[in-house]
Order: C-alpha cells, then sequence, then structure tokens
C-alpha cells in the first residue's frame, strides 16, 4: 500500500514547474517508490527474501532502472538467481540490450553480482 504521501502528490501534481517541494514530501515519495520497487522484486521473483542481501540489493537496483515489465523479460537470469549461480546470474546481465543501455551501471553491478560467494 502506499503511503499517506499520496494525498500529498496530487497537491503538488497541481503546482507549476520550479514550485518548491519539501523535504518531506522528497522522502515521502522515495519511501513510496521503494516500496514498489520492492513489491515488484517479491512479485517477479517470488523467492526474493530467500536471496542473499547483496543479490537483493543488486535485482532492486536494476528493478528500479527497468521496471517490471523489462525485468519479466529476464527469464535466464530469473533462473540463474533460482539456481543461485551468481556468476551464471552476471552473465545473464551482461547479455542484454539493458548492458548495452546503461553500461557503466550494469558493470558495476555485475563486478557485485561475481563477488558473491
Amino acid at each position: 500500500t502506499l503511503s499517506s504521501s499520496s494525498a500529498a502528490s496530487d497537491v503538488y501534481k497541481r503546482q507549476t514547474v520550479g514550485h518548491p517541494v519539501s523535504t518531506e514530501r522528497c522522502i515521502d515519495a522515495f519511501e513510496d517508490d521503494i516500496q514498489i520497487v520492492l513489491n515488484d522484486c517479491k512479485n517477479v521473483y517470488v523467492f526474493f527474501d530467500d536471496l542473499p542481501e547483496e543479490v537483493q540489493l543488486i535485482v532492486a537496483n536494476m528493478m528500479f532502472n527497468m521496471g517490471r515489465p523489462r525485468m519479466q523479460g529476464f527469464i535466464k537470469f530469473k533462473v540463474a538467481l533460482a539456481n543461485r549461480d551468481w556468476k551464471e546470474a552476471a552473465l545473464e546481465m551482461q547479455d542484454s540490450r539493458w548492458y548495452k543501455q546503461v553500461t557503466n551501471r550494469a558493470n558495476r553491478l555485475i563486478e557485485r553480482m561475481n563477488n558473491i560467494d
């Protein structure tokens, strides 16, 4: 569920560009976004909570960047995660259009995935 900040967001939607946004509203919006990402991770990867924390952080980062529809297309990546094969997951991350689009970000995440024990 979204926090009470959702009602506040309606007020901000009616404001002109450049209207100041409170720090509290920024934090609320960020927390809402994080909750949406985590829910999407758990929906796409039903085993998400069983993954090591570092893998959860990598997957959440990718989900935030790509969104649920694109992440659902990473079938071989999902299989590698389910098998806890972090090296294969890293290879699948590199073998993607996403990698070509955000190479610097992808390389950082791939390096982290390759370092999972």
